[in-house]
């Protein structure tokens, strides 16, 4: 997965002293996209938050299926765990991967 360098207009996002939008990217691949309902995200950060506090703002079905262990993360594109401490800020981009299953 490589994350997107242009932003989309699929959310609110404010606009920094500089006159540029700043927003989380948050992005749903597969089934992940049917239950959020949209492929993509813009969420609003006015400061770093945990992937705990991040969770907390989303729809309850949608953060559920979400913190699953079973589905994967990639923050601006580097594979990373589910840790609840973990911080992301405005211009990042965080994708969500669902299980792979097969035989």
């Amino acid at each position: 997965y490589r994350p997107s360098r242009r932003r989309t207009g699929c959310g609110a996002a404010h606009v920094d002293d500089r006159g540029l939008s700043v927003a989380l990217k948050l992005v749903f691949l597969g089934r992940l996209e049917d239950t959020a309902g949209t492929a993509e995200l813009l969420i609003d950060l006015p400061k770093p938050q945990s992937l705990a506090q991040l969770f907390a703002r989303l729809d309850g079905a949608v953060g559920a299926a979400l913190a699953g262990e079973r589905v994967k993360l990639a923050l601006n594109g580097a594979l990373v765990g589910y840790r609840p401490d973990l911080m992301v800020s405005d211009g990042d981009e965080l994708a969500f991967l669902p299980p792979v299953s097969g035989g």
